[in-house]
């Protein structure tokens, strides 16, 4: 049978049409899907992270394998260390399971899972390498893509709309009240996009703080706090007495499985704030 690895190749290697240079010394691995597919993969070794060099503004999308050790099977839970400009570092928790149309040089491997790095303007340089993993090789492979399609996904009932105008544009939010929470029922995995927009009234000043809470039963899954200040743009077609605040983003990541989220809105003066989720539409290999 003929091997599907690459002899060890000396990088920087420049992944034609993709824009992004990768240094180094990795291995090229070929990834049979089926039998009549192969792509091309970099394999990410335990101690030996990939680096590589992007231009933004752009989107790259990083599809990676778990390579399962020799006789394991089931669910497995591996985690990979971003990290951007040797100043940002984020880690990226992904659960997969074992793939039976793919494999590598005889090895089992996992299946796709990936995740999205937004490259600002400006060169960057980007690491990345296995932070937690059960085996010492995950194969990944980068491509340039688009700006994610995000699609809207209302809330469970009862809930309250409110439609945003801005430049005659017009934006679904749901009414999300202080002490009270706002239900989202989907489907993992996958990243998704929360954006909050605080409801300013005529108490309350230009600026003012608040928390947002998301839970899944009795856990708290993420906290986060911004300042909000009154937006000279957008306004509520329902609720004149309230005017919106800016909109602050709150990124999740959903892990496989259908998953109840309640989102809560905590300290701050306002009485509410106007919701919206985004999933976003992921296509394969």
């Amino acid at each position: 049978m003929r091997k599907v690895f690459a002899l060890t190749m000396v990088l920087p290697l420049l992944l034609a049409a993709q824009g992004v240079k990768i240094t180094g010394k990795q291995k090229k691995v070929k990834v049979k899907i089926l039998k009549e597919i192969e792509k091309e993969y970099i394999l990410l070794e335990r101690g030996k992270p990939l680096s590589f060099e992007v231009e933004g503004p752009a989107f790259l999308r990083v599809y990676t394998r778990l390579v399962y050790p020799e006789n394991a099977e089931g669910p497995a839970i591996y985690k990979l260390i971003l990290e951007e400009d040797g100043k940002h570092e984020k880690i990226i928790t992904k659960e997969t399971e074992l793939s039976h149309r793919a494999s590598c040089d005889g090895k089992k491997l996992g299946k796709w899972r990936s995740f999205l790095i937004e490259v600002p303007p400006g060169k960057h340089t980007y690491r990345l390498g296995i932070w937690k993993s059960p085996s010492p090789e995950v194969a990944v492979r980068i491509k340039k893509t688009t700006p994610p399609v995000w699609k809207e996904l209302p809330p469970l009932r009862p809930f309250t709309l409110l439609t945003a105008y801005e430049n005659e544009k017009k934006t679904s939010y749901y009414l999300l009240k202080k002490d009270e929470s706002l239900k989202f029922k989907l489907q993992g995995p996958r990243r998704v996009k929360l954006l909050v927009r605080l409801n300013f009234d005529d108490t309350m000043g230009e600026e003012a703080g608040f928390t947002v809470v998301v839970r899944e039963g009795e856990s708290e899954i993420q906290r986060a706090s911004f300042k909000s200040y009154r937006s000279e743009l957008v306004s509520w077609k329902e609720r004149k007495d309230l005017v919106p605040g800016k909109a602050e983003t709150l990124y999740l990541e959903v892990p496989k499985g259908e998953h109840t989220l309640e989102i809560e809105l905590l300290g701050t003066l306002a009485r509410s704030a106007g919701v919206r989720l985004l999933v976003p539409e992921i296509t394969g290999e």
